[in-house]
């Protein structure tokens, strides 16, 4: 990875979230994931979507709402194909009634402030992140990441970051919810969702070409938070 960081996203919960962003141009998520999957939106026609059931993998499914499919540009689509999802400004919700899940990841195009990720639990938020302050803090020297990466549209684009990132927390989460605040769009694909060991989601040392620093403050302060179920590692 290009870029690795510890967030104490803590707020009232004192839940742990650590952040990282894989190595430019980079698309997937390289977690070591103990059940759950990706998902993309090839599947889907273009259009607006009211509700949808996406499959991550047999053990992690989610009820997504509110969201447009729009087809492969210079603007999104993993690989410079199929569809990717665009978040509305009223936010995109998935939400895992059935699934139990502590790690989501997406590949972002075309970063803008106000693109916000939020997790929260039995309805409460656990923690907010705007991706675009997250990017800055996270990657120093962005030329790598500047530019659609895809075979298909390279280059476009290019004063416009593309990066995948990861989100692991130490407690669950049951909904996540993206937000397109603000005239930019809040393009995304290759969304992945499942468990990840809480051990493990804590960044790796970083070698020499990475870099590490501890940012508190992304985590939305003062949540007030219910009474949330531990999951053992397994």
């Amino acid at each position: 990875m290009a870029a690795l960081v510890g967030i104490g996203a803590a707020g009232a919960a004192n839940a742990t979230i650590t952040v990282s962003v894989e190595a430019a141009g980079a698309q997937h998520s390289t977690k070591a994931l103990h059940y759950g999957g990706e998902g993309n939106f090839d599947g889907l026609g273009p259009g607006v979507y009211f509700t949808q059931t996406v499959q991550f993998d047999p053990n992690v499914s989610a009820n997504m709402s509110t969201f447009f499919i729009d087809p492969a540009s210079a603007l999104g689509g993993a690989g410079g194909v199929g569809n990717y999802l665009t978040a509305t400004p009223f936010g995109t919700v998935l939400r895992f009634p059935t699934s139990t899940v502590n790690y989501f990841g997406l590949w972002a195009s075309t970063i803008a402030s106000g693109n916000t990720v939020t997790f929260l639990n039995h309805d409460v938020a656990v923690a907010s992140y705007d991706l675009a302050d997250l990017f800055a803090a996270l990657v120093p020297n962005p030329a790598g990441y500047l530019g659609n990466p895809t075979a298909n549209y390279h280059g476009q684009n290019p004063d416009k970051a593309y990066a995948f990132f990861n989100f692991a927390s130490d407690e669950v989460f049951d909904e996540i919810m993206l937000t397109r605040n603000g005239a930019g769009g809040f393009a995304v694909d290759n969304l992945t969702v499942g468990y990840i060991n809480p051990v493990t989601a804590s960044p790796d040392l970083p070698e020499p070409a990475t870099w590490a620093t501890m940012l508190i403050g992304f985590g939305m302060a003062g949540a007030a938070m219910r009474h949330r179920r531990r999951v053992p590692a397994a």
